[in-house]
Order: structure tokens, then C-alpha cells, then sequence
């Protein structure tokens, strides 16, 4: 292992529906498995045997404007959930390759209508929770 080839989350991109976010600092997605417990006679341990899984996620950015949120908000007050497709490119120069991964189903799951300070850089977190998702490329070095 070289310490340069440690993945730099600067080099990082968040393409959502194929536009490029350039306001991204941040984002986060990731996969809970499921699990029962399953009690086997003459064993003490408990086993586990998974049932299904969860993806949830969410992109932090700088706040530069209201297109998303406007998008969100017009959905929700039209009855419609907001599903985007979202894709996270992680391409440090320094790396053994770079990786791509697509969430196909992201459902955003809020809107920051305000949050402001004075003296303090404007930041939006959008949650969103998903199903489907693909690697486009890996870093296999």
C-alpha cells in the first residue's frame, strides 16, 4: 500500500440525473442489511438470516440556489415524490482508478426551506432513500 493511492474525497463528483451538482461537497449512501434471528436447537449462538435491506443516503452542498428544493417543493404540492437518478464519480489522480456508482431510485425524502446564520456558509442536506443501484466502474488496483 502507497499512502498516494488513499482516495481523496476532493476528487469527488454527484451527477443527479445526469446534471452535474457542482455545489456538492458531500454525499453519502449506503446499504443496511436486514436480519431475523434464528434460534437453532442444541446451539446457544444466535444466528441470523437476512430478510432484506435498506439504502439510505444523502448529498450535503453549498447552498447557491433553489433549484432543487424548488423542484421538490413543486412535487409535494402537486402530490408527486421526487425520484432522481443519482451518480457519485470518485476520480483522485493519485489513485489505482477511479469509481463510479448509480443509485437508479433515489427518492428524496426532504426540503430545507431556511437555514441560514449570519457569518456562516449556506449548507442544504437532502436525504434520500433508495433500492436499486449499480457500480459503473471500481477501483481494483
Amino acid at each position: 500500500m502507497k499512502p498516494k493511492n488513499v482516495i481523496n474525497g476532493t476528487f469527488g463528483e454527484v451527477w443527479v440525473d445526469g446534471d452535474l451538482v457542482a455545489s456538492a461537497k458531500k454525499l453519502t449512501a449506503e446499504v443496511e442489511i436486514e436480519f431475523e434471528d434464528i434460534n437453532i436447537p442444541r446451539k446457544l449462538g444466535t444466528h441470523k438470516k437476512m430478510t432484506g435491506y435498506k439504502g439510505t443516503g444523502e448529498v450535503k452542498m453549498y447552498h447557491i440556489t433553489s433549484r432543487l428544493a424548488a423542484r421538490i417543493s413543486e412535487d409535494l404540492q402537486n402530490g408527486r415524490q421526487t425520484e432522481v437518478s443519482i451518480i457519485s464519480k470518485l476520480a483522485d489522480p493519485d489513485a489505482l482508478g477511479h469509481e463510479r456508482v448509480l443509485i437508479k431510485d433515489a427518492v428524496l425524502s426532504n426540503i430545507v426551506l431556511a437555514d441560514w446564520e449570519a457569518k456562516a456558509i449556506g449548507e442544504r442536506t437532502i436525504n434520500f432513500t433508495f433500492t436499486e443501484w449499480q457500480y459503473l466502474d471500481k477501483v481494483t488496483g
